[in-house]
This record gives C-alpha cells, structure tokens and sequence, in this order.
C-alpha cells in the first residue's frame, strides 16, 4: 500500500484505532486512487518535513524570442517609437506551471506546457517646451497557455484529483 502513504487524511478516532492498517478501512475507490501515487522514496523525519516522497523535476525550457525597435523622430520635438516581441516556449510542467510545494507528487501523463506570447508597445513623445513634454505609452501583451499530457493517462485526471469527500474514501469505522 506505497500510495496511501503519501496523503495527509484527516481522520481523527480513526486514525488513532486503525493507524497500522489504514487499507482495510478504505473503500475500492479509495484503494484505486491511492494507488495512483508512487511508492515512498524516503524515510520522513522533520528534515523532509515529515514527506515519505521527494521528486525533483528536471525540466528543459525550449524557448525562442524575437524583438524589434523602430524609432522614428518627425523633428526635435516629435518622436515615434514603437516595439514588437514575439515568444514561444514549450516546457515540461511535471508538478504545476509556476511552482509547487516540496511534497507534491507528479501529475499522471507528464504535462508539457506550449506557451505563445506577443507584446507590443507604442510611444509618442511631444516636446511643447524646455519645461513641458506630453508622453503617449500603449502597450498590449497576450499569453496563451495550452497544457497537454505528453504520455495517455488513460482514466486519471490530468488536472489533478477533484477534492474528494472522505465519505468516497473510507468505511465508517463506527
């Protein structure tokens, strides 16, 4: 039962009776679940935060980016800039897009992340005076993020578990 050993249950007076065999206290679902998670990999203590499971994730970006600049002057008191940067990226997202806490455990499938991003930036610049100067800035940025399984998951949410009530997990112990 490696897979139960990785979820924190709430599970009060149950717990506390039936802390060795957790498994006869679970219900099918439960069971299935639980065996989702990978087997132990450490013996938890306070210096891995109590985690029987550790996964550090190697993930390559493949990025590539593109920027321009054209700067126009129509004289000394009028000025045109504007700039264009183009981005595409595919990562590898084994745990989640940003970060995720030390204890989290691998998505099923092995999600890859493509993302695009395009930024573009307009400024107009008036010189009225040595003392006044009105400046006009726009700016537009969009991100798509796609997220795919890279492996068949087959049954398993690739997003993650929906919470679960304890109710789906375990028989009442009564």
């Amino acid at each position: 039962m490696a897979g139960l050993q990785h979820h924190r249950f709430s599970l009060g007076r149950i717990q506390q009776q039936h802390a060795a065999e957790p498994e006869r206290l679970l219900r099918s679902s439960g069971l299935a679940i639980s065996k989702v998670n990978p087997a132990a990999n450490q013996t938890p203590n306070a210096t891995n935060g109590w985690n029987n499971y550790q996964f550090v994730p190697n993930t390559p970006t493949d990025r590539w980016e593109a920027t321009g600049k054209v700067t126009y002057a129509f004289n000394d008191n009028n000025k045109l800039w504007g700039s264009y940067t183009y981005q595409t990226e595919t990562d590898s997202h084994p745990l989640s897009i940003w970060w995720a806490p030390e204890w989290t455990i691998p998505y099923p499938g092995k999600p890859v992340g493509k993302e695009t991003a395009k930024v573009y930036l307009i400024n107009y610049t008036h010189v009225f005076n040595a003392s006044t100067t009105n400046e006009f800035v726009f700016s537009e940025a969009t991100v798509r993020q796609q997220q795919q399984p890279s492996e068949s998951v087959g049954r398993a949410s690739f997003h993650g578990w929906l919470p679960l009530s304890e109710s789906l997990l375990w028989e009442d112990a009564g």
